[in-house]
């Protein structure tokens, strides 16, 4: 069977997978580029799950701090330091894994199986058992804001 790559796809949707004896997981399908598969890992600020960004979403995500007004200057070099100094680059092999930095996945409790979530322009990568207990112990605040839109 064929894959077909999209350039810039949507990271939408909740996948479960195992992650191999090496620290690889498999990447959706539906998630995979044309362009490029390199990514960019990094915990999240708070440890909970990685963060997985392609290199446009991490170049953006560096130019908004530096164009941003409202973010002292000592703030943004600081963050701008632990930001970049805590990425690692990863690439996804022919058969769509992405080997995860042994380290990271350690300080978010990855072990056998993750969770990925999708995110528009990025995903997480999450323990099951964290994934579960945030959505759950935040659902209220989803259900409000879906409440205000409409939704």
């Amino acid at each position: 069977m064929e894959t077909t790559y999209i350039s810039n796809p949507i990271y939408a949707g909740e996948f479960r997978h195992a992650v191999d004896p090496k620290g690889r997981v498999t990447v959706p399908s539906k998630w995979r580029r044309a362009d490029s598969e390199d990514f960019y890992v990094m915990p999240d600020q708070r440890n909970q799950c990685l963060i997985i960004m392609p290199p446009e979403e991490f170049k953006a995500v560096g130019r908004k701090i530096e164009s941003s007004a409202a973010i002292p200057e000592a703030d943004k070099r600081f963050f701008l330091r632990i930001f970049y100094s805590q990425a690692q680059p990863a690439t996804v092999d022919r058969q769509g894994r992405m080997l995860l930095p042994e380290d990271y996945s350690k300080r978010v409790g990855i072990t056998q199986e993750v969770v990925l979530a999708g995110g528009d322009t990025r995903f997480e990568i999450w323990n099951p058992d964290r994934w579960k207990a945030t959505t759950e112990e935040r659902l209220d605040v989803y259900c409000n804001v879906a409440d205000k839109i409409g939704l």
